[in-house]
């Protein structure tokens, strides 16, 4: 048994075989707590050990074993069907999504050796090294027509846990079986949170229109008899010189403002700073008079400004480098004196621990893209934030990661879920919230600006707002 190197210290030993990834994985685990101290050494074994108080709780790490060697395999995959574990402990009653725990490795329930000596034979530990770093995405060639990984091809997805936050559920059955062996462990959980963001990728429908686009959406609504809405449309083009004209139907933000503010809350809006595909990217420029005064007004109301890669972006790095410049430079026309140093990629075009790295190589603290654009849910497994990882090279990347948890396109259109603006569309999303809560995680919500236009929108959006 580890010797205890402080009375009142929880030890931690962790093989020295995989201790960067275990040395992460911990700083993620602990850090939902509040004021609990407990100390990591390393040793030659091939467990994690915790030791407290003449007790010693025995964590086997068999994904760990498996990828030994940077090794990304399709046979390091969970086998599907997954068997489970009915957690029927009264301690987890209000911490689980559901009392049916998939186990993706490892096996069900714990031993308890003699006095002194548990072993836990589900892999909470790897399991959520597997989820937090995306070990499947790496290895799967499955893409969409815009090179995303899919939800649908994910082993959330067709085990059916794709929107529970199963990593953070596991962590709560490992601090339920440390409170059965040690009663005298204290844990404080910090509380529960939620975000709002908005991508702008069109901050305006007609403020922002090219001659030719403008010319066929007057001559369109001329044929269609709607004289009105083409003189319009003419007035908002010219009236958006230097701010988007009010009757824009894109232009939503004070509304959007107004609604968050009543909150108690603030929002992040992410911007496009680069025009490179016709077909995929805004049609406005980062440095266009209106988008400098919205900038402004976003900023003297308290509310933060990220970036929007473009959709090239994604993988021209050089592209990213300029884009970024761009926004610095809007910042400092919008005389904004601090602002959001975090981005979401455009399209959600998040391709491994190669995004997270020149995101962080160009000065972006937070990462808000990883959520599925097909589904909503956990594509990390949790809805705490944490230090991206690469698991090529065995390091941590200096970049937060914020879990995406519900895109409102993701819920509403058709080539999507499909679940429209209704009761449906809201007790899935109310859904996706309460598990948040259970786990004490950050409920996080991207909702655009362009679709704020019909009333049915504005009425969901306004639902989950006022409710939280």
């Amino acid at each position: 048994m580890a010797e205890l190197a402080l009375k009142d210290t929880l030890l931690i030993s962790i093989p020295e075989s995989y201790e960067q990834q275990l040395k992460w994985i911990f700083t993620w685990v602990f850090d939902r707590l509040s004021n609990f101290t407990y100390q990591l050494e390393c040793t030659k074994g091939k467990d994690v050990i915790l030791s407290f108080n003449g007790k010693q709780l025995s964590l086997p790490q068999y994904f760990l074993g498996k990828i030994k060697d940077n090794r990304l395999d399709q046979e390091c995959l969970p086998k599907l069907p997954l068997k489970e574990w009915v957690v029927d402990w009264p301690e987890l009653e209000d911490r689980l999504v559901d009392v049916h725990l998939p186990i993706l490795f490892g096996t069900a329930g714990y031993l308890q050796i003699n006095k002194s000596e548990y072993t836990l034979n589900l892999d909470v530990l790897g399991t959520c090294f597997f989820l937090l770093t995306r070990y499947e995405e790496l290895i799967s060639s499955i893409r969409d027509k815009h090179n995303r990984f899919r939800a649908i091809d994910s082993v959330a997805f067709q085990a059916g846990f794709i929107e529970r936050p199963l990593a953070d559920e596991y962590v709560e059955v490992l601090f339920a079986l440390m409170k059965k062996i040690w009663p005298n462990l204290d844990f404080v959980r910090k509380q529960g949170d939620f975000q709002i963001s908005h991508d702008v990728d069109a901050p305006g429908l007609y403020a922002f229109k090219s001659i030719s686009g403008l010319v066929k959406s007057i001559i369109v609504n001329v044929i269609r008899g709607k004289l009105k809405r083409a003189v319009n449309i003419f007035i908002i083009r010219i009236g958006s010189r230097t701010r988007i004209h009010r009757k824009d139907p894109f232009n939503t933000f004070e509304w959007i403002m107004d609604q968050v503010e009543a909150a108690g809350s603030k929002s992040t809006f992410y911007f496009l700073a680069g025009r490179h595909d016709k077909v995929y990217d805004g049609e406005y420029d980062i440095d266009h008079p209106a988008i400098v005064e919205l900038a402004r007004n976003l900023a003297d109301r308290g509310h933060q400004i990220g970036l929007h890669p473009s959709y090239l972006a994604a993988e021209n790095f050089e592209i990213l480098a300029n884009e970024q410049l761009s926004l610095e430079s809007l910042k400092e026309k919008a005389l904004v004196e601090s602002y959001s140093h975090g981005a979401r990629m455009h399209y959600l075009r998040w391709f491994g621990p190669q995004t997270w790295q020149q995101l962080a190589s160009r000065g972006i603290v937070h990462d808000a893209s990883l959520g599925f654009a097909d589904h909503i849910g956990f594509r990390s497994g949790t809805c705490h934030p944490y230090l991206a990882f690469d698991l090529r090279d065995n390091c941590i990347i200096p970049i937060l990661v914020l879990p995406l948890t519900v895109m409102e396109v993701t819920v509403i259109d058709n080539v999507y879920m499909g679940l429209g603006t209704g009761e449906v569309a809201f007790y899935r999303i109310d859904r996706i919230r309460n598990a948040c809560k259970k786990v004490n995680g950050v409920f996080t919500l991207l909702w655009h600006n362009s679709r704020l236009v019909e009333y049915s929108e504005k009425k969901l959006f306004q639902r989950i707002i006022e409710t939280m």
